[in-house]
This record gives structure tokens, C-alpha cells and sequence, in this order.
């Protein structure tokens, strides 16, 4: 009850929160497995400031009310990545309409500790078969928001795929390969042509991509391939881009250049 406004449902404020926990959660655990190695890095001086994570943007977009004590669950995944930003979706969706095909960190929904006593990398099937169905009905997604973070060394920022790579979350990039990297995104044209086509994209559009984007492509193999992750990771930026584009608001303060409606004061600091 604490979260509602004066339309009786969940405030809109209160979703920025829960962001805030529901991505904290993903990539601290997708980063655990490298924090060693970094310490050791630093105590060896090769690094020379601590790891973080730091958020540079969030949206969210709302599609259904929560009423009071209406349970809902909130699903996050990576969505995708540049030289710079790692972007992180979540949906808001309503409890016990969707299962996942399996667990990777055990074989149960349980607290975040758990893990500890399973088998890391083995996916444990659920009784469900609904993994690669999509959701019931599209008001059982309340909201989805859009997160960019970066990671940091003090002031240096950290490449995401070289962060994932020593997390032992992405394999080395092969020699070989034919798909671009995220270091050459710029160069790509990905960021650029989603950006430049913004004009075609019908106002429903952005709320649509990102609700596609709670399904990601199916795969039939347990373990992922270089180029897989590419290919996905290049889906999930097509959408990202959108978000990519919203830097150029910057430009748009005017300033004293133009004149206002009037000044509105806080009470206390007036």
C-alpha cells in the first residue's frame, strides 16, 4: 500500500526502484565469477581502482496498472551491448503466467544464495513446457523498462565484452570470425542507421519492440557459440539503438536563447 499513488495501483515512481534491485541482482551475478582475478589485478597494480557499475540512463514504459497487493514478477536479461553501455530489459509480469524452460544456477526458484550449493553452467528443465511460448495475453505485462549501465575502474570505463570475457561470460572472439565486434559498433553503422530511421517508427513501435524483446530467439543447444552471441546480441542493440538516440536531447535545452512561461519556486527554498 506504501507504493501506491492516488489512483489506488502501483506509483509510476516506484518502478525506478525496482529496476534498481532487479538489475543489480543480474549483473552482480554475472560479474561474480571475475571479481578474484580483479582483486588480484589490483593487489599486482595492474589495476588501480575498484570495479563498479554505474547507471548512465533508464526508461520505462507503462502498459497496465498493478493494483494493491496484486503479485508480479520482474524478468531481466542482458539485451544487448556497445563499446560502451551494456543495456538491461525487464519486464514487469504479472506472477505464474510464465515459467523459463530451466534454472541455470539450481534446479528451484530460491533465494539468491542457493546457488552456492548446486552446479554452476547445468540447466535444470522445469515441469513447464511453456519456454518458448509467448506471454498469455498482453495484459499480463504490466511495464518494461530499459536500463544502459557501464562498467568503471575509477574513472576509466571498462569495455562490456572484455568484462564479460574475464567473467567467463562470453568466449574469446575468434579469429576467424566474419561478425562485427562491439569495440567497431560505431564503425557499424547499427547505432547510426536505427537512429537516422527514428522518423519511420510509429509512436507504439519502441513499446512493441520491447515487448517482443521479452521472448529472445530460441535456441536448441545448451551452451552458446561466439557467433550466437553475436547474432544476438546485434537483435537485442537494433532495439537498444532506440534508447542510443535519446542522447541527442542534449541539444534540445534552449537556454536563454528563448523565453520561458514563467519560474516556479519550491515553497521551502522560494
Amino acid at each position: 500500500m506504501l507504493e501506491c499513488d492516488y489512483n489506488i495501483h502501483k506509483s509510476n515512481s516506484t518502478y525506478f526502484s525496482d529496476l534498481d534491485v532487479t538489475r543489480c541482482h543480474l549483473l552482480s551475478l554475472l560479474c561474480a565469477p571475475g571479481l578474484p582475478a580483479y582483486k588480484k589485478r589490483r593487489a599486482s597494480g595492474e589495476e588501480t581502482a575498484p570495479f563498479n557499475i554505474a547507471l548512465g540512463g533508464v526508461a520505462c514504459f507503462f502498459q497496465r496498472e498493478i493494483k494493491p497487493y496484486e503479485a508480479y514478477e520482474m524478468w531481466t536479461r542482458v539485451l544487448g551491448w556497445d563499446h560502451k553501455w551494456v543495456y538491461v530489459v525487464t519486464h514487469f509480469v504479472r506472477k505464474g503466467v510464465k515459467k523459463p524452460a530451466g534454472y541455470l544456477m539450481h534446479d528451484q526458484p530460491r533465494p539468491w544464495f542457493s546457488f552456492l550449493r548446486g552446479k554452476r553452467g547445468e540447466v535444470q528443465e522445469t515441469s513447464s513446457s511453456e519456454g518458448d511460448q509467448p506471454v498469455k495475453s498482453k495484459s499480463d505485462i504490466f511495464a518494461f523498462g530499459l536500463s544502459k549501465c557501464v562498467f568503471k575502474s575509477g574513472r576509466k570505463t571498462l569495455p562490456p565484452e572484455l568484462v564479460f570475457q574475464r567473467c567467463q561470460q562470453l568466449p574469446l572472439k575468434p579469429e576467424d570470425s566474419t561478425p562485427e565486434s562491439s569495440s567497431s559498433m560505431e564503425d557499424s553503422g547499427i547505432i547510426e542507421s536505427s537512429v537516422g530511421n527514428s522518423a519511420t517508427i510509429s509512436p507504439g513501435s519502441v513499446a512493441e519492440l520491447l515487448e517482443w524483446s521479452l521472448t529472445p530467439e530460441q535456441d536448441t543447444v545448451n551452451e552458446w557459440s561466439w557467433e550466437m552471441i553475436e547474432a544476438e546480441r546485434q537483435r537485442g542493440m537494433k532495439i537498444a539503438a532506440l534508447m542510443a538516440g535519446l542522447d541527442q536531447l542534449k541539444e534540445e535545452f534552449t537556454g536563454d536563447s528563448k523565453p520561458a512561461l514563467g519560474e516556479y519556486r519550491d515553497l521551502l527554498w522560494a
